[in-house]
């Protein structure tokens, strides 16, 4: 045993209990012995250090090797502390289920806080324990395991069973702080801080991923659908393409002439609706309006404070704020978003545009 570990607990001779310090006489008197090796004890106290328990001189040697470690302290106390005490906190318990197909995630409350009546049922042999131990209670006749061991190490248990974190109550220890036993008994039953479930009732479990499963064939189904529409979408583009490339076939028959008449005639109009939707937006501006509606369908803008255009009568439409910075090369900005022709597919036929308050 290292000579700076402080021991928590010893074995009063006369009554044959594990102890603190703090319940014996102070020094030698304290009738002691090391519950690890059997060696006797004295009891160190003080107003401001902290309280334990260290071998008599001479008592432990190269040769007489004390089996203790800050583990095995800790063991003793918990065991020390579950045997004084009769009620316990337990936290609540989320229990939390994810498909990373889906992308879903669902966390369902199995149980609430609670303090509980308890009894111990087992408590396992400690001096030949090394990072863990798995404590028995009883709860309204119901079993509970309490694992107590570091948490990288916490095990999977298809039981009721909480885990308490020994790396809390290492540190704890090794602060060295008066009051050991106190404090332990905070951590291990009435505070839940320390404490997580790794198993709660398979019933309730069950339930969950009945009601998970559900979720999770929901959006199977809605996956699929979007795939179908998907699909649909996609013939309805090749639909659509071997619709252009049959008339683009039928142009091409077209005499050259006429084609050449056509594309200027077309692309005299779409400038001339370029125009007349800047001109819209202009008088707008003109008229005071510091921000309009442009229309996604006809691309018009309108009064801000008009709900459905007066156009085409939709009512989608783009915030478009009006000040000089927008309408510089306005005519150029929609020539080259191809507006004209977006425009002109929606509204063949370009009434005047009257402003309304």
């Amino acid at each position: 045993m290292s000579a700076i570990l402080l021991l928590p607990v010893g074995v009063h001779v006369p009554t044959g209990k594990v102890v603190a310090p703090d319940e014996v006489e102070r020094g030698n008197a304290c009738n002691c012995e090391c519950v690890f090796c059997g060696a006797p004890l004295q009891a160190r106290q003080g107003e401001l250090i902290v309280e334990y328990f260290a071998h008599q001189a001479k008592a432990v040697d190269d040769e007489n090797i004390c089996p203790a470690t800050v583990e095995r302290c800790i063991f003793w106390m918990a065991k020390k502390v579950f045997d004084e005490g009769d009620t316990i906190a337990l936290p609540d318990f989320q229990y939390t289920l994810e498909n990373l197909v889906y992308r879903i995630k669902k966390s369902y409350d199995i149980t609430e806080a609670k303090t509980l009546e308890y009894t111990l049922e087992y408590f396992p042999e400690i001096n030949t324990a090394n990072s863990e131990i798995r404590v028995k209670l009883k709860i309204r006749n119901h079993p509970l395991v309490v694992v107590i061991s570091y948490v990288d190490r916490t095990p999977m248990l298809e039981e009721s069973s909480i885990h308490v974190s020994l790396n809390v109550l290492v540190e704890l220890l090794e602060g060295r702080s008066k009051g050991f036993k106190e404090a332990m008994s905070r951590i291990l039953l009435q505070h839940t801080e320390a404490k997580k479930w790794i198993y709660h009732s398979r019933q309730r479990q069950e339930k969950c991923e009945q009601h998970f499963e559900g979720l999770v064939e929901l959006e199977k189904l809605k996956a699929e659908e979007a795939a179908q529409a998907r699909k649909a979408q996609q013939e309805q583009e090749w639909a659509e393409e071997r619709q252009r490339a049959e008339e683009r076939r039928k142009i091409r028959s077209v005499p050259v002439e006429i084609q050449r008449v056509q594309k200027e005639q077309a692309l005299e109009r779409v400038k001339e609706r370029v125009s007349e939707l800047v001109a819209v937006v202009e008088e707008l501006y003109e008229s005071g309006v510091l921000a309009g509606k442009r229309c996604e369908t006809c691309l018009v803008t309108r009064n801000h404070n008009i709900n459905k255009c007066e156009y085409c009568g939709d009512e989608q439409h783009e915030i478009f704020m009006l000040n000089k910075a927008a309408l510089a090369n306005l005519y150029s900005k929609y020539y080259c978003a191809n507006y004209g022709s977006r425009s002109l597919k929606v509204l063949p036929v370009f009434s005047k545009f009257e402003f309304i308050e």
